[in-house]
């Protein structure tokens, strides 16, 4: 087409041409520019970083110390039985759980523990009760000797101090020793609420006289287990007081005896002496019938006189029979 032609375009300047090293110095120089603006990017997330670990290091918390390895142990005491209600076993009851939960104390660390153990040893109206107070989520849950106290209270335990109470006031020693009036005295004042003094005071007035007699010349004790231990000391001295004197009576019953004396010989008859025979002037022989022999001898009996104690050699009775035969 000629140039005067309207529809064909200008013909291109030497301003409006781009090279390609023209466009790649211009890439060039922005990618520059953008690792520039990441490294400073970096820079500056680094220094925060360290920033950020140095504030921690100062306000963390010691490392908790190493967890001990697991450590299985037996515990000496075995579970209380299980409590049904019956009034009479609560005492033994409460003392075991509570001593079970002292020997196992990393066990039982806060009240709800101790009282959910508790609650575990029951079975029949006693569970039937505890149950009832856990549906009513009953504060007594939160401390396990108010619901211990509450529980003996509902199974009848203050009819059981009473009659503690009772009994406790006509135990008396009598004749038994120091030893069963003393056991019996503790087995009823673990029910009693009572105060020392009046435990002490209780103990003394149940004693026998000559112990409370040997009481007055000791020392006033100050505790009840001092008490009973001085009464325990003293019978026991009485006891051997009284071996000794029965062993001193037997001895001097047995030298006050007069001696048994001997029955008196009768010297054989003269039929037992015969005449002497010829070149035996003087000489005696007794001549005994064989079985009478035998049974002399059999008895350990003298072959002369007929009694013990002596042979016939030795018998006394030999110079009598020379005597006889000289007449």
């Amino acid at each position: 087409r000629g140039p005067c032609c309207p529809d064909s375009p200008a013909p291109p300047t030497p301003d409006s041409v781009s090279f390609p090293g023209d466009v790649m110095d211009g890439d060039v120089q922005a990618m520059a520019a953008e690792i520039q603006a990441l490294r400073d990017e970096v820079a500056r997330l680094t220094a925060e970083n360290a920033t950020l670990r140095a504030a921690a290091a100062v306000a963390a918390p010691p490392p908790p110390p190493p967890v001990p390895a697991l450590q299985l142990r037996r515990c000496p005491v075995k579970p209380p039985a299980k409590f049904d209600g019956n009034r009479d076993h609560f005492a033994a009851f409460r003392a075991q759980c509570g001593l079970y939960m002292r020997m196992r104390p990393e066990d039982f660390p806060n009240e709800q523990v101790r009282v959910g153990f508790v609650i575990n040893q029951l079975t029949g109206p006693a569970a039937q009760w505890a149950t009832m107070r856990l549906l009513a989520d009953d504060p007594l849950l939160n401390d396990c000797q108010a619901f211990l106290t509450a529980m003996g209270r509902f199974f009848g335990a203050e009819l059981r101090q009473e009659m503690a109470t009772r009994e406790v006031r006509r135990l008396r020693q009598g004749k038994q020793s120091v030893v069963d009036y003393t056991i019996k005295f503790q087995l009823l004042m673990h029910d009693l609420c009572w105060n020392e003094e009046a435990l002490m005071a209780q103990y003394r007035e149940g004693l026998r006289g000559e112990i409370l007699d040997a009481l007055a010349r000791t020392p006033p004790p100050q505790t009840l287990d001092d008490l009973m231990r001085t009464c325990l000391q003293i019978d026991s001295r009485l006891e051997e007081r009284k071996l000794e004197r029965k062993s001193a009576g037997s001895l001097f019953s047995l030298a006050a005896t007069p001696a048994t004396p001997q029955a008196a010989f009768s010297p054989p008859p003269a039929s037992c002496f015969p005449e002497p025979e010829p070149m035996q002037l003087g000489a005696t022989r007794f001549y005994l019938p064989k079985a009478e022999m035998d049974r002399r001898r059999a008895a350990g009996l003298c072959f002369t006189c007929g009694q013990k104690g002596h042979l016939a050699q030795a018998c006394p009775w030999n110079k009598s029979a020379e005597n006889y035969q000289s007449r």
